[in-house]
């Protein structure tokens, strides 16, 4: 579900741009896609890959995994602001 969400957003964020902010703003979808790629998909299959191999440590860590992903997105998010 989550990556159908993802990538319909290709599709519908240049219209919806269009109902909701009254302007066309054209959206690349190789880039798009990407980015998709890199911040949904790719964390769930390494996820699920990691449940499989390694479900002892999956079993210790999980209390750990909400703040673990806060603190990467803001890493993520506060990387992308700087200039190195």
């Amino acid at each position: 579900m989550i990556v159908c969400t993802a990538l319909g957003a290709v599709i519908f964020m240049p219209f919806l741009t269009k109902i909701l902010a009254g302007t066309y703003v054209p959206v690349d979808a190789v880039k798009l896609s990407l980015s998709t790629l890199q911040v949904v998909i790719a964390p769930i299959l390494l996820d699920s890959y990691i449940q499989k191999a390694f479900p002892l440590a999956m079993k210790i860590m999980t209390p750990f995994a909400p703040i673990s992903a806060v603190l990467a997105s803001s890493l993520r998010a506060f990387r992308g602001q700087c200039a190195f």
